[in-house]
């Protein structure tokens, strides 16, 4: 909702603005994949269209992971909480919540929401040029 209605705006606002998105990282390419579904599902058929014509370009940086398992994702979290980097949290401290995290990645609510981020990636993603940045960090 709020992030489409900004688009809009601002590509009404400044016509002659080529706009990117720079997506960082898995939550980026959950996030664009949400608004590219959301965008195929506005009323207004001229503004949806323009919405996704007047993308120039799209920027995907450290992501995504091809899926997101428990380990990594118990390590994210942990880390993000605590501040420590994730390779140096203890295995005492991360099994627990990947235990935890496994069971919620795979129930039916997660499964499908991961196949309606990969749907609006593959069949509503605007169709333009794409950059992959990575670094020796990504997994």
């Amino acid at each position: 909702g709020a992030d489409i209605d900004k688009v809009a705006r601002l590509q009404i606002e400044n016509p002659a603005m080529p706009t990117f998105y720079h997506i960082f990282s898995t939550g980026g390419f959950v996030h664009a994949g949400t608004m590219w579904r959301w965008m195929d599902e506005v009323e207004d058929v001229m503004m949806r269209q323009n919405l996704l014509d007047e993308v120039a370009g799209v920027i995907l940086d450290s992501g995504p992971v091809p899926t997101i398992g428990a380990p990594m994702a118990a390590r994210a979290l942990l880390s993000a909480l605590s501040g420590a980097d994730p390779g140096s949290l203890p295995a005492g401290l991360t099994a627990p919540v990947e235990a935890l995290l496994g069971m919620w990645l795979r129930t039916r609510g997660m499964r499908l929401r991961e196949e309606e981020v990969l749907d609006a990636w593959f069949h509503r993603a605007p169709s333009c040029p794409q950059l992959y940045l990575y670094s020796d960090a990504d997994p």
